[in-house]
């Protein structure tokens, strides 16, 4: 973001409401000095030269710090709290309170803030998330590979942010999204590949992030996508190759994402695009070599590059609308179809 800006002097104060700065993003800010930051704030590697004395500010009242050394921001009026950074990060084991204490009062943990947990690889066992949790921030536990067990979602969350358990590759058991959760974020569970069972996407979810199931090919079962749903997200169920069943896309769809059911082998039946559709991404279908069927609806206007690569179990003629813009290779080794046609 201010790479390079070497005209940058002095001392930097960054304010309480930024939760995170990527790397780099001050590469080459030589003339900088000190930098002076909240403890809710999440930096990358990389993010500041190593010349650069960075200060933490002191906990207000607004922050307490555990013996474990997390850290909360409170809220008075609602008597919530925020767990917002892991200091410790070799911190071995880890339990989340249901509540935390300052002054005698009660706070009740309401979220699992931004980049929480991220990247504390030497954290083992099982991961407990207390009820009474509504958001799982984003990239709160990822690459947290060290973290084993089955992986329990408390019922009260709504949203589980990007990256969230991200490359937990640690995580087993059935993965079980709450019915509440509205909202699955880019590669929410991507490279957790223990996860296993069937994958039921809530009623409420309107859109699934890009990569959110990424790799994941311990899921196994019916794939059911809800009606609800009106977007599927580059690669968000790519190498699901567990998933099995005929695959039903809701009617509300109007995009299928780039490779966002790539090499799903195992999922089977007649394709039925919905007719909403306007865009086939690039490889969405490529190597769902037990499709059987596809029928392309009039208002698609493009499928992309190789986006039914491989589909060798696809039969009967392919009729593909006038004017849709067809991407190279998107029928390529689809074998059983016959020659196509435009209508």
């Amino acid at each position: 973001a201010f790479s390079g800006c070497s005209g940058l002097t002095g001392e930097l104060r960054i304010p309480e409401g930024v939760t995170y700065i990527g790397g780099s993003a001050f590469n080459g800010c030589s003339g900088l000095t000190e930098v002076a930051l909240y403890p809710s704030t999440y930096i990358e590697e990389g993010a500041f030269p190593d010349s650069i004395t960075i200060i933490e500010l002191d906990l207000d009242v607004n922050y307490i710090e555990d013996g474990n050394r997390l850290v909360y921001k409170l809220n008075d009026e609602e008597k919530t709290a925020v767990l917002v950074k892991c200091k410790n990060k070799d911190i071995k084991e880890v339990n989340i309170p249901k509540y935390v204490k300052r002054n005698e009062t009660n706070y009740k943990v309401k979220e699992i803030g931004h980049h929480a947990f991220c990247r504390c690889s030497g954290l083992t066992g099982e991961l407990k998330i207390p009820e009474g949790v509504t958001k799982i921030g984003a990239r709160a536990f990822s690459g947290c590979s060290g973290l084993t067990g089955e992986l329990k979602i408390p019922e009260g969350v709504k949203e589980i942010g990007g990256f969230a358990f991200c490359e937990c590759s640690g995580l087993t058991g059935e993965l079980k999204i709450p019915e509440g959760v509205t909202k699955i974020g880019w590669h929410a569970f991507s490279g957790c590949w223990r996860l296993t069972g069937d994958l039921k996407i809530p009623e409420g979810v309107k859109e699934i992030g890009c990569d959110a199931f990424e790799d994941c090919s311990g899921l196994t079962g019916e794939l059911r996508i809800p009606e609800g749903v009106t977007k599927i997200g580059d690669g968000a169920f790519s190498g699901c190759s567990g998933l099995t069943g005929e695959l039903r896309i809701p009617e509300g769809v109007t995009k299928i994402g780039a490779g966002a059911f790539y090499k799903c082998s195992g999922l089977t039946g007649k394709l039925k695009i919905p007719e909403g559709v306007t865009e086939i991404g690039a490889r969405a279908f490529e190597g769902c070599r037990r499709l059987t069927g596809v029928k392309i609806p009039k208002g698609v206007t493009y499928i992309g590059d190789e986006a039914f690569s491989g589909c060798s179990g696809l039969t009967g003629k392919l009729k593909i609308p006038k004017g849709v813009k067809v991407g190279k290779d998107a029928f390529k080794g689809c074998s059983g179809l016959e020659k196509s046609c435009r209508i």
